[in-house]
């Protein structure tokens, strides 16, 4: 076994550099085609309205891992996904319990990133919508923990059992039970 993940602490700080750093590229990415900010169209949004549409995406974001896990792992016994926020540091989450093969762990964790991030901010560049691109954006940056999972997972086979862990941001490798990995 072996844990590769770090305190929320840790994740929180970590990932601020990230989610600068992707609004960063994204807003300039925009304005390169475009010629406006997205960071801006997000900005002028009143908070009152703001943050519906924030909470909103952020239930639909653990949905969306609760799903693909669901989805993903349907064969194996450990399909439970567990919900929950970290109000210490206003963290929620969608826990897959038990193992799943890393794979699994990987596709469900980046999920959000994918569907609710990348995929619309390239639908709002392409049709400068800046609104939705910034929204977008907001989505990718929000993953950069499970951007972080994703990173502890490099050069672990993607049938070896993992764990997530509930209380940290990252996942246990069990490598001793490599050669029963599941599919």
């Amino acid at each position: 076994m072996e844990d590769r993940s770090v305190s929320m602490l840790r994740a929180n700080v970590s990932s601020a550099p990230i989610a600068i750093f992707v609004a960063a590229v994204g807003d300039w990415a925009y304005k390169t085609l475009w010629g406006g900010g997205v960071v801006k169209a997000v900005f002028d949004i009143p908070v009152l309205q703001l943050i519906p549409i924030l909470l909103v995406l952020t239930v639909v974001h653990e949905a969306v891992h609760a799903l693909t896990w669901k989805a993903l792992s349907a064969h194996h016994r450990e399909t439970h996904v567990r919900f929950g926020i970290n109000w210490r540091y206003l963290a929620p989450y969608a826990h897959p319990v038990g193992r799943l093969p890393a794979w699994i762990n990987l596709a469900g964790g980046l999920a959000p990133a994918l569907l609710l991030g990348i995929g619309p901010f390239v639908w709002a560049t392409s049709n400068s919508e800046p609104l939705v691109a910034g929204i977008a954006l907001l989505m990718v940056a929000g993953s950069a923990g499970d951007f972080m999972i994703a990173w502890q997972l490099i050069g672990v086979p993607m049938r070896t059992p993992v764990e997530d862990r509930p209380d940290r941001v990252g996942v246990i490798i069990h490598w001793d039970a490599t050669h029963r990995a599941t599919r």
